[in-house]
């Protein structure tokens, strides 16, 4: 059996993790989900993908996107115009009639039509990126411009909690529905907070809103599901369906599926966060590495090492950044 694995490319683990259910005890569910996983990434690389491509399934535009990645940002902002257009107007409706707009309850509702309003972007912007990553990297970095999921005329230490609830149906539909995205987008947002200003970095508005995303997306309960599964969410619905039908069925990779590893790679985000140092960024890798906050992600053997490997760096940046008494107070939105 494992000459024929070599011979059309099958991983040799599968080949033995197969004796092992034969033969011995059965493994636990975790190695089990992990194989399934990498299996369905394995048939799409090497049988479903081809055959799109040898029988021209595909539609022109779609493959041209998928392979090319002719794509732009306004391409996906024009998708959530109107979206955005509509949340606006029921945000001032909600004013007028003295609802809350940031109350808990609006936060976890989700109303029909605005479901369809979301399901139909995102199946828009799934059926553009088909898995390709450059095609998601491109999609992430629109979401992150200003207007979007940063708001405009944004100040320093106001809040983002209206902007949590117009864009966490909208990221975490993506989420589901095409893997590698959560992952993208959250390199996304790495790499803007660690990129180099004109302006004085620590009195940004914008810089501490990434921030605050990054902290969202990590933290906040409301976004557990789409951090621990990292797989396909269960089809309940036809919109589901069709927007699983759009997304190619791409699988993700093996670190994106992994249900026994984190979905981040966590030494690129610190790395990256070192090299590009300010107040935020800083802010970030103290709250993951020293503070010992808990990500519901990474197992606690996974995060003992990450920060034995990481908390000196990380401590004498921050030393280095914030002479003794001049650290400033943690900021939070939740």
């Amino acid at each position: 059996m494992y000459e024929i694995a070599e011979e059309i490319g099958l991983p040799a683990s599968f080949v033995e993790l197969r004796h092992a259910v034969t033969h011995d005890e059965l493994p636990s569910v975790t190695v089990l989900r992990h194989a399934v996983n990498r299996s369905l990434a394995w048939l799409w690389d090497h049988y479903w993908q081809r055959i799109d491509e040898e029988t021209g399934l595909l539609k022109d535009d779609e493959t041209s996107t998928s392979n090319d990645v002719q794509v732009s940002k306004e391409t996906f902002k024009d998708i959530f115009r109107p979206y955005i257009k509509w949340k606006i107007k029921q945000a001032r409706e909600k004013k007028e009639s003295g609802e809350q707009i940031g109350s808990s309850k609006a936060m976890n509702s989700t109303t029909s039509q605005e479901k369809e309003m979301i399901d139909r972007a995102c199946r828009r912007c799934v059926r553009i990126c088909r898995g390709n990553t450059k095609a998601m990297a491109v999609l992430a970095s629109a979401l992150l411009d200003t207007r979007l999921m940063i708001p405009a005329n944004r100040t320093l230490r106001s809040s983002l909690t209206a902007a949590f609830q117009l864009w966490d149906p909208i990221l975490k539909t993506l989420a589901i529905h095409q893997l590698p995205f959560l992952k993208t987008l959250v390199s996304e947002v790495v790499r803007r907070l660690s990129l180099p200003s004109e302006v004085d970095v620590d009195l940004d508005p914008t810089y501490e809103a990434i921030y605050l995303w990054l902290q969202h997306i990590l933290y906040d309960l409301n976004w557990t599901s789409c951090r621990r599964s990292r797989g396909r969410h269960p089809v309940t619905s036809k919109d589901d369906l069709e927007i699983r039908e759009a997304s190619g069925e791409e699988p993700g990779d093996d670190a994106a599926n992994s249900r026994n590893a984190d979905f981040l790679d966590w030494d690129s985000i610190i790395a990256a966060c070192l090299n590009g140092q300010n107040k935020w960024s800083l802010r970030f890798l103290e709250m993951v590495v020293l503070d010992g906050r808990k990500i519901d992600s990474m197992s606690k053997e996974q995060r003992d090492e990450m920060c034995h490997d990481w908390a000196d760096l990380v401590r004498r940046a921050l030393e280095e950044r914030f002479p003794a008494g001049a650290m400033p107070p943690a900021v939070t939105d939740e």
